[in-house]
């Protein structure tokens, strides 16, 4: 991947709600949601959006929950244009928040001199 300009990184995503309550203690498509959402937080609080995304690292304890992942996942990202993406089935994650936990590399648009035809856009 190539661009020119800032990037934003967000990782290690896990499943709290604002007050710091983990959800859906055992319901996988409640914890994805709730990532997605602090995802969401996560980049207006650096002037990026979900579009901006272009690339996410998914650990998963159960691919069980795969479908409820992919779900969630294109109810925040436009299906026709998802980000590239890796997903890693792993037997156990360090903090017990739940069953997914997300890295996510991020990059925002280059509204200074971007638009539809900036690099973001185009990769």
């Amino acid at each position: 991947m190539a661009f020119a300009g800032p990037m934003v990184a967000v990782s290690g995503q896990i499943p709290p709600d604002a007050e710091g309550r983990i959800v859906g203690e055992s319901d996988a498509a409640a914890q994805t949601r709730q990532v997605f959402t602090n995802l969401a937080t996560a980049l207006r609080a650096a002037g990026a959006r979900m579009q901006d995304v272009v690339k996410l690292t998914v650990y998963l304890t159960d691919l069980a929950d795969l479908d409820a992942f992919r779900r969630i996942r294109d109810e925040h990202l436009d299906p026709a244009r998802l980000p590239a993406c890796s997903l890693v089935k792993v037997a156990g994650l360090v903090h017990p928040a739940g069953y997914h936990r997300a890295r996510r590399a991020l990059r925002p648009d280059q509204r200074a001199g971007g638009g539809a035809g900036s690099p973001v856009r185009e990769l």
